[in-house]
């Protein structure tokens, strides 16, 4: 897959030199000179990166960052401007941009911000997908069940729970029998520590 960067500049200098460096390490680019045009780019793609001036003609870079993050939460930023403050700094990682840039910037400074910002956008996606396959095989309370039959055995046990019947769990050594009464006595209402 071929990693998106869009990136917004004012200075069409700019805009062609990252063009010309990102394409030639094979990423897919992008190019916009102002807010407006970034705001259609970020409401109709996504981007992997996103590289935004600060000071732009119809606007701040800021507003930029704001909208990607709270569009694309994945979309890596980072804010490039010759007029850095540490206020400002502040401000965009405030907003969630990933890095801060001085303009003029060496080229191996840009290669290596992108790099690591694209790796840390994977590690997002990797780490939520681990917990959603996490939560799907996850039971509730201190049991842990992957299989259709323990999810189903793990249901029973909630269905059984508020009824009040005895209950005859059966099975091997190991096989998690206390976890299963511990689970419908907690589920049961009744009173008393479990034993």
């Amino acid at each position: 897959m071929i990693e998106r960067i869009l990136v917004v500049d004012d200075e069409e200098s700019m805009c062609e030199f990252l063009g010309i460096l990102l394409e030639g390490e094979g990423y897919e680019v992008t190019t916009c000179g102002n807010v407006a045009a970034a705001f259609e780019r970020i409401d109709s793609d996504i981007y992997d990166v996103l590289i935004t001036d600060l000071n732009l003609p119809d606007g701040n870079g800021m507003e930029i960052v704001e909208r990607v993050k709270n569009k694309h939460p994945d979309t890596q930023v980072i804010v490039i401007t010759a007029f850095a403050t540490p206020e400002t700094a502040v401000e965009a990682m405030k907003l969630g941009a990933y890095d801060y840039i001085t303009k003029p910037f060496q080229v191996e400074q840009i290669r290596i911000t992108i790099r690591k910002a694209l790796e840390r956008g994977a590690l997002t996606r990797e780490n939520r997908e681990l917990r959603r396959k996490i939560a799907e095989v996850v039971g509730k309370g201190d049991f842990i069940a992957r299989s259709q039959s323990a999810l189903d055995m793990l249901q029973l046990a909630e269905r059984i729970a508020p009824t009040g019947v005895t209950v005859l769990i059966l099975g091997d050594s190991g096989t998690g029998k206390e976890l299963v009464a511990k689970r419908i006595h907690d589920l049961s209402g009744r009173k008393g520590n479990f034993v």
